[in-house]
């Protein structure tokens, strides 16, 4: 096989890998795209030959990334940093804060729009339910787009007046309480 081994790990803001980026590499002196998507590890593997390259991240189909590098003589190791965030939903009780609500039923719901071959707009809803210290944590987020999130427990919604995250800022960690 051809090339020097290189791996490209691709990282969120807060620096753990992630499965599922689609990692398009661009090979300028062969003028040819190579394409792999990352793996459970994070880790797209590919085997270049020596010269510039350019890498793009899509994540959703939705360009979270873009990377220039150059193999030499020896096998590589990237970190393919992707503007992707992490948000913990605290949920706490509305008379004394200091009580966290474990088992409260959330929907996350958000539209985006693709921008990998054909751009297309999409929604999506990630459900989930807080552990036992009153959180859920979702990790690789997209950013600067606007989430809306309700809370629930025993199937009535409780946070109709506090349920919008407006363009989620990139960085490591957002957190928000209900």
């Amino acid at each position: 096989v051809p090339g020097f081994e290189t791996k490209i790990f691709a990282r969120n803001l807060a620096n753990e890998t992630i499965p599922s980026v689609f990692v398009r590499t661009y090979d300028e002196s062969a003028k040819t795209f190579y394409n792999k998507t990352s793996s459970l590890e994070g880790l797209a593997n590919f085997n270049l030959e020596r010269g510039n390259y350019s890498c793009e991240a899509f994540f959703k189909k939705v360009k979270v990334g873009e990377i220039n590098f150059t193999i030499t003589n020896k096998n590589e190791q990237l970190n393919f940093t992707c503007l992707l965030s992490s948000l913990n939903i605290n949920v706490v009780d509305a008379q004394d804060f200091s009580v966290k609500i474990p088992f409260v039923s959330i929907s996350l719901t958000y539209n985006y729009t693709t921008n990998l071959d054909v751009k297309e707009n999409k929604t999506e809803t990630k459900l989930g339910v807080t552990n036992i210290t009153g959180t859920w944590q979702l990790q690789s987020l997209l950013t600067n787009i606007t989430y809306i999130m309700n809370a629930s427990r025993y199937g009535k919604v409780f946070n109709e007046n506090n349920n919008t995250i407006y363009n989620l800022p990139k960085g490591a960690y957002r957190g928000v309480t209900i």
